[in-house]
């Protein structure tokens, strides 16, 4: 078995050209070759993670995806550390062995801060859902009233309604301080098109916003962008 994997070793076919190499020599290559794929997972997970994040309605529907990431970081992670903490000495790759510790212990370490996040994301859905229901389908703005409907305090409250405007879930709103008013814009009117064609009422199922749309056309919910 030993023979014939160092006559596998020895012998690559590259370009059509019969080239021969050591053994360590290609261990050594393919040790090259895994580092780089440590930088790529992390690369390619910080991106997922912030195409996620920054998606429109994300906190309604990103947190799946997250975790997602986040398990793969986990796994990817874990499997790292074990085969650098179990590697000999007489491995080419012990000399890299610190290295692919740390780092995947780095990988791993991002995949729990990446579950975090998930969490946090989930939590303010749900809060973000008792804020629409109450603003947008029972036309409640008194912050002191939502505050009381909710549970949370009046200062969060605040807090989240601001946070939720700066992220465009409600496009035109504001704070008013002295009166302690949620202010949203003016309902736009339908267009004549539209008003032919007659409209109607849909949940969204992602934030639980009521959208009026057009009779037999698919719609966007103004308040996440999802389609309802």
């Amino acid at each position: 078995m030993g023979g014939n994997f160092n006559t596998f070793c020895e012998c690559l076919l590259i370009k059509g050209e019969r080239k021969f190499y050591e053994p360590e020599t290609i261990f050594r290559r393919l040790g090259a070759c895994h580092h780089f794929a440590y930088f790529v997972l992390a690369d390619r997970s910080v991106y997922a993670v912030f195409k996620i994040i920054q998606r429109q309605g994300a906190v309604f529907s990103g947190a799946k995806g997250l975790n997602v990431v986040a398990w793969i970081l986990i796994v990817f992670g874990i499997i790292g550390i074990f085969v650098y903490v179990t590697m000999t000495s007489d491995n080419p790759y012990a000399e890299n062995r610190i290295f692919g510790i740390v780092v995947s212990l780095a990988i791993a370490a991002g995949g729990g801060a990446v579950i975090g996040k998930a969490r946090r994301m989930k939590t303010d859905s749900v809060k973000y859902r008792k804020y629409i229901d109450i603003i947008v389908n029972e036309s409640r703005t008194d912050i002191g009233e939502i505050a009381s409907a909710t549970g949370i305090p009046y200062a969060v409250v605040k807090t989240d309604l601001q946070a939720m405007i700066d992220k465009g879930y409600f496009p035109g709103a504001y704070v008013h301080e002295s009166d302690g008013k949620f202010v949203m814009p003016l309902a736009v009117q339908p267009d004549a098109a539209e008003s032919r064609m007659g409209t109607e009422v849909r949940t969204c199922n992602s934030c639980g916003a009521n959208n009026t749309v057009p009779i037999g056309r698919q719609g966007v919910c103004e308040y996440c962008g999802s389609g309802v």
